[in-house]
């Protein structure tokens, strides 16, 4: 929780003094008018009570918190896009143990130069992963994930298609994505699909990612952003990403927002065991996550 609370602190700083010297010198540099920065911060909470309640039903309290910045520059042929992706929550039900309910860091920043009115010459960097350590069970025992457990690294190269601010098509013959599993034991196990004892592993191949975001109605909108990659190899492995979240604004501050997230990645294998509870096989698995959410939220 600590790093969340760096990361954040750091990133609203920079806002802060950013916006501060737009406004004091925006008369005498022409620079600080080039760039476009902004993003929201969103504060949600849920809870359920029950007293006497013969249907039944468990005390929960959730909190979560989401932040979303940017900081674009534009100017001639030259554009370079930044974005950070900070999404971390945790609930508590009944007389269980908090477990987090949502936990992402994600960079981007992505240079171009354009080539036609419409497409660009571009450079891409995605980092992702996430803050906590996370388990596969209420009682905590079996660690399945944590910061850099794991991580991923990709950088690409290829042209990216913008025919408005609302849409991007971004494709790359030639993309590097590493894996990384920074701990002892899940390394050892051989999880997210590095060799057991080894902390990463590399794959290049073809890319795409398609990004979309607009309010396609009054106080409704839509981010969307999907991403695949096929890997140059004798046995090749696909991946695929897509994150998307649906922002309902109750007013200038109240906002109900559903966030979901899908994942294929044939790296991944999920165990497969018999009537006994015995592992017998492996098999690739669609994951998906869903999270929905009121609270309080700032925009910039």
């Amino acid at each position: 929780m600590k790093k969340v609370l760096f990361v954040i602190l750091l990133f609203t700083g920079f806002i802060i003094t950013k916006n501060a010297y737009s406004q004091d010198e925006a008369a005498v540099s022409d620079t600080i008018k080039d760039w476009n920065i902004g993003g929201l911060i969103s504060f949600n909470f849920s809870q359920s009570s029950f007293n006497n309640w013969v249907a039944g039903g468990d005390n929960s309290v959730g909190l979560s918190l989401f932040y979303k910045p940017f900081a674009n520059y534009n100017k001639g042929k030259i554009s370079w896009e930044n974005s950070l992706d900070i999404r971390y929550g945790k609930n508590k039900i009944g007389k269980d143990p908090w477990r987090k309910s949502d936990d992402l860091l994600e960079l981007n920043t992505k240079l171009g130069i354009a080539a036609s009115k419409h497409w660009n010459y571009a450079a891409l960097l995605n980092f992702r992963t996430q803050f906590d350590d996370g388990y596969a069970s209420i009682e905590q025992t079996e660690l399945v994930s944590k910061f850099m457990a794991p991580g991923y690294l990709s950088v690409a190269l290829g042209m990216d298609y913008k025919p408005n601010d609302k849409l991007s098509l971004f494709l790359s013959p030639l993309t590097s994505r590493t894996t990384f599993v920074l701990d002892d034991l899940l390394s050892a196990r051989g999880d997210y699909g590095v060799t057991p004892g080894e902390s990463s592993f590399s794959q290049l191949g073809p890319s795409a990612i398609f990004s979309y975001k607009d309010e396609v109605m009054k106080n409704v909108i839509i981010d969307s952003k999907m991403n695949a990659m096929y890997e140059y190899a004798s046995d090749p492995k696909f991946v695929f990403l897509w994150d998307f979240i649906l922002g309902l604004k109750v007013n200038k501050y109240l906002t109900t927002t559903l966030t979901t997230g899908l994942i294929y990645d044939e790296n991944i294998l999920f165990d497969v065991s018999d009537g006994a509870g015995n592992v017998v096989s492996q098999e690739k698995r669609i994951q998906f996550k869903e999270v929905l959410a009121i609270g309080v939220t700032f925009s910039y």
